[in-house]
């Protein structure tokens, strides 16, 4: 859970927010400020960045469909220009080497991209 991981991480003072959004759901901007208080109560003066989940080169996920990515993108957006948090990183398109047989979840190979544009994106801050 979230307070593990900062029990782990004591020192942190920015978190990067992935959001996934179901496609039947419609979390709304006041939802999403929720979460964000609840980081910032934790961590006060925490940065927080926040992304949408990035599409995939073919076919889409299940879970989210591509409402919930579009979504999931609006609201980054939303949150960006007027929630008190910063854009984080736009994710490349998952390859299909990248993704699970589930068509959502990242293989090791996926993981390891994200991790490498992350590394690229807060290396650049």
């Amino acid at each position: 859970t979230f307070d593990e991981y900062l029990a782990a991480n004591p020192n942190t003072r920015a978190i990067w927010w992935q959001m996934c959004v179901p496609r039947d759901d419609e979390p709304t901007f006041e939802d999403a400020l929720k979460i964000v208080a609840g980081v910032k109560d934790r961590i006060p003066g925490a940065t927080v960045y926040v992304s949408a989940l990035p599409s995939y080169q073919e076919g889409e996920c299940r879970i989210t469909g591509t409402t919930g990515l579009s979504r999931g993108s609006a609201l980054a957006r939303e949150l960006a220009a007027q929630g008190g948090v910063q854009p984080g990183p736009e994710l490349g398109a998952h390859a299909p080497s990248e993704v699970q047989g589930d068509g959502c979840h990242l293989t090791d190979e996926g993981m390891r991209s994200v991790g490498e544009q992350l590394k690229q994106f807060f290396d650049s801050l």
